[in-house]
Parts: structure tokens; sequence; C-alpha cells
């Protein structure tokens, strides 16, 4: 056998390669060890074990069509699951499938574009008072020392719990008093500007190496979820009695949802905000436009003063 045959032999064996590969194959040997290395999210991980594997797991990715997502989409939702979750199991899989194209390992049309995403309407409406907040923080204190520093890090900042988890003692300048966000959700570094509640927290926290993480494990290791304390401080304080709208109900992230809220009542025009939250369009701050009818208020008057 010549090169050349030898060449067509290859392609022919690969070509084959990528007309059978599994979805199950796609996700364990390629795309969840690519997650482990450049994902700050691994919730991947749990989705694909949960749904995907025992539904699509062996199944060749060429015979997975829009009905089989379709069929997927009717037992989760008989099984009680959220928008939300049905949403993040179709997206994960529209990913695995845009990567395998990527990568060279499948070539067709992705299933999921045939599909109907679930369309969400979980923009948070409750954010915390002065006297919430300080109530909160000072509960955390008595169970966790880091945990109640991490709350007041997203409450003056508003950065995203994944942030907080990834900064190290060289994102901070102390001296300018601003921490540098350079792993952020939309891979756009931004200047957090340390004010009085961060600045006497970090003070209280002893400066590590530039590449050790501010906040970590009891290994020093890089931490991977919020303690189970913060729900269970919350559920103590009772902020989310007789509330069923997930909307209203104080999570984590209604700490930064908290900052905005504050910024915005005090003023801050949205776009200023945006840029401090990482937004990268004012779309998402949106929200938070009825909590400053002074602002709104100052446009028609400035209108009705400029025809005088």
């Amino acid at each position: 056998m010549d090169d050349e045959q030898r060449r067509a032999k290859q392609a022919a064996s690969e070509e084959q390669a990528r007309e059978n590969i599994t979805f199950g194959e796609l996700m364990e040997r390629h795309y969840l060890p690519w997650v482990n290395k450049n994902k700050k999210d691994i919730k991947d991980h749990s989705r694909y074990k949960i749904w995907l594997k025992p539904n699509l797991g062996n199944k060749p990715m060429k015979d997975i069509s829009p009905l089989d997502l379709e069929a997927l989409k009717g037992k989760m939702y008989a099984e009680g699951k959220t928008d939300a979750t049905v949403r993040h199991i179709l997206s994960l899989v529209r990913r695995a499938y845009n990567k395998a194209v990527k990568w060279g390992l499948w070539q067709g049309e992705n299933p999921s574009n045939g599909v109907d995403f679930p369309k969400l309407n979980n923009a948070r409406i409750r954010f915390l008072s002065k006297k919430e907040a300080h109530v909160l923080l000072t509960e955390l204190r008595k169970h966790s020392i880091q945990l109640a520093n991490i709350a007041v890090l997203a409450l003056y900042t508003g950065m995203r719990l994944g942030e907080i988890f990834a900064l190290k003692w060289g994102n901070i300048d102390r001296n300018q008093g601003i921490i540098y966000v350079l792993d952020s959700k939309n891979n756009e570094p931004r200047p957090v500007f340390i004010m009085t509640p961060v600045k006497e927290m970090l003070n209280d926290l002893s400066s590590g190496d530039p590449e050790e993480f501010v906040f970590k494990t009891k290994k020093g290791s890089k931490i991977n979820q919020l303690s189970k304390t913060f729900s269970k401080v919350v559920r103590r304080l009772e902020f989310n009695d007789k509330i069923d709208d997930p909307r209203n109900k104080v999570t984590f992230h209604t700490l930064r949802h908290t900052f905005a809220s504050w910024a915005v009542m005090a003023d801050t025009p949205l776009y200023v905000v945006a840029k401090a939250l990482g937004h990268k369009t004012t779309v998402m701050t949106q929200r938070y436009a009825h909590l400053a009818p002074k602002s709104q208020k100052k446009a028609f008057e400035a209108v009705a003063l400029a025809g005088q």
C-alpha cells in the first residue's frame, strides 16, 4: 500500500469515526475535559450526568433530532423542572455540537436549532434594604468570617460570585484603591473601586502572594461553590418566608442586585451602573430604571426649560 492509499484509508477511517461518534463520546472524551480547563461554571458535568447521558449518551450524534430534544423537554417538564433548568440543558447540547464542529469531530446540522428554547422571565426584583443588609452581614459573621467577607465584596462592588472566587491578591491595588476583575463573565476586564466597607474588610486580611486566591478552601485551593451556610442564614432570618416567586427570594445574587439598585437610587446613570456591573450594554441594566424616577424627571424638566 503506497502513501496515497494510506492517506485515503486514514481519511475514510476519520470520516467513519465522525459519522459514528456518539453524544456520550463527545461529552466524556472531549467537551467535559475542555470544560474543566476553560470554563468557570462546572455545572455542565452534573447536567450531562443527570439528563443527557441517560437520554442521549448512547445515540450517535447524527441520529439525534430536534424531536429527541423536544421529547427530553417534555420529560423534564413532566418531572417538574423549571424553564431555566430546561434551557440550561438545551444550551449545553447546543454548545457541545458547536464545539464538535469547530474541533472537526462532526459535521452536520445542530439539532438544537430546531427546538424552541423556553423564554425566561427571571429578572430579580428583590433587593435588600440597608437594615436587611446589616442584619445579614452581622449574622454571617457569627458563622463564617470568610463567607461574610465574600458577601461584603458582592454587596459593595456588585462582583459576581465566580469573579470573587477567582480573585487573586495580584488583582488588588491597595494604593490606587482598585480591584481589577480579570475573570469576568463576558471576558472583558473591568476596574472595581474600593470603598470604605471593602477597604476595612481587606485591611483585616493578610495579603498573600500575587497568584494566591483571596478567598480559598481550607486546603488553600480555589473555592468552586458557595457555602450552604449562606442559605441557612437566609432561612434563619426568614427573608424568604411566604415568598413563592423566585424573583423575590433572597439569594447570594441578591447582593449584586442590591448594589445596582442602591446605585441607581442614588441617581447614578444607568450606563455607569452597567459598566460597574460588567454588562456589555445597558439592556440588562434597564431593569433598574424604575428605581430612579428623579433622574427620569430631570430629562423632562431639561426639555421643558430648553423650549422656553
